[in-house]
């Protein structure tokens, strides 16, 4: 794995707080200098596949499987007018891919530039991750006659050096961005073109006179792209619009992503009316605004549109029709290169345009919500959300509770936040009114003991990877506030954490009446336990490690963090790190190991000890708060709604630890307080300024009525 070269390279640990400005300066370089692009002329026909003669296609024809000369992530294909191109990928001799359809889309890009008399098309680019082995399967035409257009925006072709840098220059980037200043209230978050690591336009950018509406588009590049992964996806995509398709930048003016982060698209300013290459006859005057991924229904995997990703659109386009002076409730005259103008809806698909099946159904299903709630967002009305949607979020509140979040499509506006005080009278009840107000349902309960905190800590990660909240039991038996939760969860299955000592027989017993299934994992110790819990991830890239043995003020917040981005977390026992943690990082082999909290908490012969494990980055803070505010800022900067905040106590574990699966999986960010110390120039003040919808976890004596005060009247400026 990469992470062992680098290792051979240089052992570093990145203090977050310390030493942005030292990589800053001393990583420099372009982010985008690690997309390589190569273009191969044909594979040799085949008449045979895996030692099986091709029957029954008689219009298709095989390539021979073929390793390709560099290792890729995005491809696409130049094809005969009238060819089609289906392909299967693997990497390292393993599994085939399924095979995928490619499509020619002439409804996209600059006007003319996929003529219906052009001898040569140019394919949608797919999204395939980590590959160097393709095989082809084309119909109208032979493989011989058909061009691979293949882009690396992964870095697997660069040298160790090369991929150190380019972590540096990320990691600088995204910690510097995380404590910058905030933006206005009404602008969302957008990953410029620079943090991206865009390159230049071959071209300068053209202008329409003034923006009338926009266009909504999938780029049909698949869904199987990671968190991480973002940035390299878009990256890809410029380079293959720029070589392959001929288009001086990349064609939209903006993308966002399955987790719902936004990125500007083509260069010239993201509040001019720049002239995008995303519908052919139409690109003058629209702004073509992209989900990354594949949205139609009858595609392979989950197509399904993310709240996230609607919720960003919906943010992103109430601030461009504000910038521009549009009217979401009209209609428009667009104009056309064509012969013809269109009078349309002022957000449309790019299939109301034109002959195309862009964005997908599952885009088509949510244009109508998403319309109703820019309309809302701008007017100050009530975000209503496209009726009965799929789309996950939080379930009313109850009179005690406040008013609900909102819909997945929402996009909050200014004013008084909707506030609500989640508590009941045990750290067990008010785990279940914290469930109860973010999970609609839930097929899987997380349930740890309430008297120790590392397990329920160790199951942050798992809880986001199945779907489930974080119940907490006192080890005799389960309480009638967690009992009715569950129960309203419809919840088929219980996944216990610890030790018939921690969460007895008692507790599994009453959940089998009540007809779950029940699966327990536990260890010898509390280090093993965390490390049986991530054995459940096979796939993890980057591990948490937090202590164990009582750092738990640091630990806590980070539990969201795990959660949201389905992370294992693994233990330390103060000075020491267990047999078990070490077995655990050998198995799973992580890129990334970020450790939370300080030297007190995580010190440093923790760190020189998992130096050889990936690259290592520390979250901390010289107080609990702070750490809480840096992982927050973490969250913020990578996609989670800063203006959906969750505060907890920063003297008490159990309430963060049920609060930070929650509070992840309606897409907010949590924040550990002082319960009676509010400083609006702290770190808790500072993140209630952004917030519009405020959740309080705990009673008057977690959070007092004074700090609730203060919270309230700070973010409603």
């Amino acid at each position: 794995m990469v992470s062992r070269v680098l290792a051979g390279v240089v052992s570093a640990t990145v203090l977050v707080v310390a030493v942005v400005a030292v990589l800053a300066t001393a990583v420099g370089g372009e982010a985008g200098a690690e997309v390589v692009s190569r273009r191969v002329e044909g594979l040799p026909t085949a008449g045979h596949a895996d030692g099986q003669a091709v029957t029954g296609q008689a219009t298709e024809v095989l390539s021979e499987p073929r390793e390709m000369p560099i290792a890729f992530s995005l491809v696409g294909f130049s094809v005969p007018r009238g060819a089609t191109v289906a392909f299967r990928h693997r990497v390292d001799g393993g599994d085939w891919s399924d095979w995928t359809t490619t499509e020619v889309d002439r409804q996209e890009g600059p006007a003319g530039s996929q003529a219906d008399n052009a001898q040569m098309q140019v394919t949608r680019a797919v999204w395939t991750g980590a590959a160097d082995e393709l095989q082809l399967r084309v119909g109208g035409a032979r493989p011989e006659d058909v061009a691979i257009n293949l882009v690396d925006g992964l870095g697997q072709n660069r040298s160790p050096t090369e991929r150190l840098s380019d972590v540096g220059h990320r990691l600088a980037q995204a910690v510097t961005d995380g404590v910058a200043p905030a933006a206005a209230a009404s602008r969302p978050g957008i990953i410029t073109r620079r943090e991206w690591g865009a390159a230049a336009p071959s071209g300068p950018p053209s202008a329409a006179h003034r923006a009338r509406g926009a266009v909504l588009h999938h780029t049909a590049t698949s869904n199987d792209y990671g968190r991480s992964q973002g940035p390299a996806v878009v990256r890809s995509i410029q380079r293959y619009h720029q070589q392959y398709q001929g288009w001086k930048d990349i064609g939209y003016n903006f993308l966002v992503d399955r987790f719902g982060r936004i990125y500007q698209g083509r260069a010239g300013g993201v509040t001019q009316p720049v002239v995008g290459a995303h519908a052919a006859g139409h690109n003058v005057g629209t702004i073509g605004v992209a989900f990354i991924g594949q949205h139609h229904a009858g595609s392979a995997g989950d197509t399904a549109l993310r709240h996230a990703a609607a919720n960003a659109a919906t943010d992103l386009l109430a601030w461009l029709f504000q910038v521009h002076g549009i009217n979401p409730r009209t209609e428009a005259t667009l104009p056309s290169g064509y012969t013809y103008q269109r009078f349309v809806r002022r957000i449309v698909g790019h299939g109301h345009l034109g002959d195309t099946s862009c964005p997908g159904s599952s885009v088509n299903a949510a244009l109508a919500g998403i319309r109703r709630d820019v309309v809302a967002a701008l007017e100050g009305g009530t975000h209503t959300g496209e009726p009965g949607s799929a789309h996950r979020g939080p379930s009313p509140g109850s009179a005690q509770e406040g008013p609900s979040p909102g819909s997945p499509h929402s996009a909050p506006s200014r004013g008084q936040p909707g506030v609500a005080r989640l508590a009941d009278d045990t750290r067990q009840a008010t785990a279940a009114r914290v469930s109860r107000h973010a999970f609609d349902s839930a097929d899987t309960v997380v349930i740890a003991s309430a008297v120790a905190y590392p397990d329920a800590l160790a199951g942050a990660g798992l809880a986001g990877r199945l779907g489930a909240p974080v119940l907490l039991t006192a080890p005799g038996g389960l309480d009638s506030a967690t009992r009715a939760e569950i129960d309203r969860l419809g919840a088929q299955r219980a996944v216990v954490l610890g030790s018939p000592t921690k969460v007895t027989h008692h507790v599994t017993q009453d959940l089998r009446r009540r007809g779950l299934a029940v699966e327990r994992i536990t260890g010898d110790t509390r280090f093993a336990t965390a490390a049986a819990v991530a054995s459940r991830f096979t796939d993890a890239e980057t591990v948490l490690i937090a202590d164990g043995a009582g750092g738990w003020p640091d630990a806590v917040s980070a539990s969201q963090l795990a959660a949201r981005d389905k992370i294992p977390v693994l233990l330390t026992a103060g000075a020491h790190v267990p047999a078990a943690t070490h077995r655990a990082l050998r198995r799973i082999d992580p890129d990334d190991v970020i450790l939370v909290g300080g030297r007190n908490t995580v010190p440093p012969q923790v760190s020189a000890a998992l130096q050889r494990y990936g690259r290592l980055t520390r979250l901390a803070g010289r107080t609990r708060v702070h750490t809480a505010a840096q992982v927050t800022n973490l969250m913020a900067h990578t996609g989670a709604d800063k203006q959906r905040l969750w505060l907890a106590s920063a003297n008490g574990w159990a309430d963060a630890l049920a609060a930070g699966p929650a509070a992840a999986h309606v897409g907010g960010v949590l924040q550990l307080t002082w319960p009676h110390r509010f400083n609006a120039h702290g770190p808790v003040g500072r993140r209630v300024r952004d917030a519009n919808v405020l959740r309080l976890v705990g009673g008057a004596s977690a959070i007092s009525p004074a700090v609730e005060r203060q919270s309230v009247r700070h973010a409603a400026r």
